[in-house]
């Protein structure tokens, strides 16, 4: 999942479950969790926004650091990386035989 996780909340543990239940080695997700979407400036991020719209749906909401890395530690991350400089996290998760 690259970078568009975002697009799915409150339904991104659901996406999440699938790609799981999909994956024959494990996942990588990544996300960023600094953006101009979530600028403090109401004109930057009102024109980030639009410029992510995705068949004519806004998607306000973004991860935080704190909520992402919540989410990994809920998934048992085996591995987080960050780059650039901290702006995005990339979580990989190796998939588990039941």
């Amino acid at each position: 999942m690259q970078g568009s996780l975002y697009q799915f909340i409150p339904r991104h543990r659901q996406i999440i479950d699938k790609l799981f239940d999909s994956a024959h080695l494990g996942v990588v997700i990544s996300e960023s969790v600094r953006n101009i979407a979530s600028n403090n400036n109401s004109i930057v991020s009102f024109l980030a926004n639009l410029a992510t719209r995705v068949n004519g749906n806004n998607f306000f909401q973004r991860f935080t650091r704190e909520e992402l890395l919540g989410l990994f530690y809920e998934y048992n991350v085996g591995q987080i990386k960050e780059i650039r400089g901290g702006r995005d996290l990339i979580g990989f998760f190796i998939r588990k035989n039941s």
